[in-house]
């Protein structure tokens, strides 16, 4: 048996596939990572900032832009950017609003920094409150930071199921 002969043009193709990969390669295009913390987050947010939903993780009913407050649901959570984590102070500025108090009554809230419980606080009547105690600088070591606000008692509307919390006004951390 004779062995098979290959056509001219496939030996060249075949040889010519025969080279070297090059040494030197472009370097990948550099990309902003999808998760974690956006340098361009706030410390502390006003709710009527323009940029205050990007701190909102959960629990938060939509809001008009420039609106002074935001409602809140049963357990809100927002992220923060720290730009240093010693000598920082958790602070919640909100409403209870005296419609909801009339339903529910006292309130308690817990809050947590990167789901460490903080402190717990029994409010006995509605109106403006602030929320404000030091952070153990070792628990801010994660960017972003995530703290929340866990309400015992929430308003449920009895028309559509609606449920409010509190009428938050500003979150964060100062110094």
């Amino acid at each position: 048996m004779k062995p098979a002969r290959l056509p001219l043009p496939v030996l060249l193709l075949a040889a010519a596939s025969c080279s070297r990969a090059p040494d030197i390669y472009a370097p990948p295009i550099e990309r902003r990572p999808i998760e974690g913390a956006a340098p361009d987050l706030e410390e502390f947010i006003r709710m009527r900032a323009p940029r205050a939903g990007q701190h909102l993780v959960r629990d938060f009913l939509s809001a008009p832009a420039g609106q002074v407050y935001r409602w809140t649901n049963q357990q809100p959570t927002l992220r923060f950017h720290l730009r240093r984590s010693a000598g920082r102070r958790l602070r919640f500025d909100f409403v209870i609003a005296d419609a909801t108090f009339k339903e529910t009554g006292p309130v308690t809230i817990v809050f947590k920094v990167n789901g460490r419980l903080l402190d717990t606080v029994r409010y006995d009547a509605p109106g403006e409150k602030r929320f404000e105690k030091a952070v153990p600088a070792d628990w801010l070591a994660a960017d972003p930071a995530i703290v929340s606000a866990e309400i015992d008692k929430v308003w449920v509307s009895k028309t559509d199921g609606a449920r409010l919390g509190v009428m938050l006004l500003g979150a964060g951390f100062v110094p």
